[in-house]
């Protein structure tokens, strides 16, 4: 018995020393190689907490430290609402600016690396979602970087004494710099891990596409990055940072302060901010929509007339969208009739909406559904993606165009088709198994290497299907 001991403990022993450590500027970091041979390092801080006086400041640099900083857990989000969507492993917090890097320890060195920017309506989500393990993409030979950025009112609310107090004159688009901030960690830090700093690939979905469609407009995240991925979203922004102060000054007076100041305002509880900015994802639910702003500094201007002012350096660019992105919002809408739909495209296209009835009709209250799912997938994911695909292509970036049109059996018993988002799990390769048919898993694999290829060449001229 007592032998038996003494070799459990020598086998625990040799597990704990087995831990992988890798020394990055701030100093040591310990991850965990799972049985694949993906090493993860995860809750890697690449900002100083954002809390305090730090709440609604640029990200700053993060601090060193001593000894090995135990990174096997994901660290928390950060705040957002409550919601039917899987968020994140470990809690919500002010203190979120964590990123988690999958790679592995073969011989390979300057692997390129693939940034992970997350959907969510800037308003929630997080780098530590299941949905998003890097795993498939480290078997790849890509060192995957995940992040949290500040979400909702943390990360996009402006307001004119947050303008004033700011040595730029802005406020509102913290969030796009935390993003910044990990790219330049990344710069500084990623061949530590195998990765090649000249060699970085931006990617997002929803949200996180227009972050990429963002940071490759504005000036200050140039020489970050090599590529970029659009799934589902683009850049096509039209608030302004007056507009954005005065929702952030509505905001401000619903806190119940007496006197407002940047003080009082960052001593709000986040909760009690979270509840009265009612930050929402939904384009057709009641609340307060966020996102970048056109602030003069970070965005000078709109970002396609940035991508085409001749000043940028042409990237590589994938993007695309899914055939029934407008599937999952479909029941926001409340339609029922086809006075209804009627009413509705009136409504949000005032001078053309006899053309848009006469292209996507609907006669019946059987009709509807089918009708307004490919108005909404086109009119908000469609066209934008293609009127976005044909500006960078007239500015000289080589781009390459999908369109995702696979259900499963989860999309189909629900009557979702390719809805939003439904690319993802192919893309990463964490497609669960009651979802998945064989096909499915075959896609995936294609889906995930031709990804990969794209961060390691960044030219899909001979494997493109079209």
């Amino acid at each position: 018995m007592l032998k038996y001991l003494f070799l459990t403990l020598a086998l625990l022993a040799i597990q704990v020393s087995a831990d992988p450590v890798v020394a990055v500027k701030q100093g040591r970091l310990k991850g965990v190689t799972g049985d694949d041979g993906v090493t993860i390092y995860r809750g890697v801080p690449y900002a100083k907490p954002p809390v305090g006086p730090l709440r609604w400041r640029a990200p700053a640099p993060v601090e060193r430290w001593e000894g090995i900083r135990d990174c096997r857990e994901f660290a928390p989000s950060c705040p957002q609402p409550a919601s039917m969507m899987e968020i994140g492993q470990a809690g919500q917090s002010e203190d979120c600016l964590y990123l988690n890097v999958w790679t592995t320890s073969s011989e390979l060195r300057n692997k390129p690396v693939i940034v992970w920017t997350h959907g969510g309506g800037f308003v929630m989500g997080s780098g530590s979602q299941g949905l998003y393990d890097g795993s498939a993409f480290a078997r790849n030979e890509v060192v995957f970087v995940t992040l949290n950025y500040r979400l909702g009112p943390f990360g996009f609310m402006a307001h004119p004494l947050l303008s004033e107090e700011s040595p730029d004159g802005v406020s509102g688009n913290y969030g796009l710099l935390d993003i910044i901030a990990a790219l330049e960690w990344i710069q500084e830090n990623i061949e530590a891990f195998g990765g090649d700093p000249g060699n970085v690939t931006i990617m997002g979905e929803s949200s996180g596409a227009v972050s990429v469609g963002c940071l490759m407009a504005s000036p200050m995240a140039r020489g970050l990055f090599h590529r970029a991925i659009m799934e589902s979203g683009v850049p096509e922004l039209d608030t302004r940072l007056a507009a954005a102060e005065e929702q952030g000054r509505k905001i401000a007076s619903g806190l119940g302060l007496g006197e407002v100041t940047t003080e009082s305002l960052r001593s709000v509880p986040a909760p009690r901010l979270l509840e009265v900015a009612n930050p929402t994802m939904g384009m057709f639910s009641k609340g307060n929509q966020m996102g970048p702003v056109i602030d003069g500094w970070l965005l000078p201007q709109e970002p396609l007339a940035l991508l085409q002012d001749g000043n940028s350096t042409p990237v590589p660019v994938l993007l695309g969208t899914n055939s029934r992105e407008g599937s999952l919002f479909y029941k926001q809408l409340h339609l029922d009739t086809p006075a209804s739909y009627e009413f509705l495209v009136r409504r949000l296209f005032v001078r053309n909406a006899d053309e848009i009835l006469a292209q996507f009709p609907a006669e019946t209250a059987a009709e509807v559904p089918d009708a307004a799912i490919d108005l909404f997938t086109v009119a908000r994911f469609t066209a934008p993606a293609r009127r976005t695909a044909r500006a960078l292509v007239e500015s000289g970036y080589p781009v390459w165009l999908y369109e995702f049109d696979r259900s499963n059996r989860f999309t189909e018993e629900h009557h979702l088709g390719a809805t939003h988002g439904s690319e993802i799990p192919y893309v990463f390769g964490t497609l669960p198994q009651q979802m998945a048919d064989a096909d499915d898993r075959k896609l995936s694999e294609a889906m995930n290497r031709l990804w990969s290829r794209f961060a390691h060449t960044g030219d899909l001229s001979t494997e493109w299907p079209a």
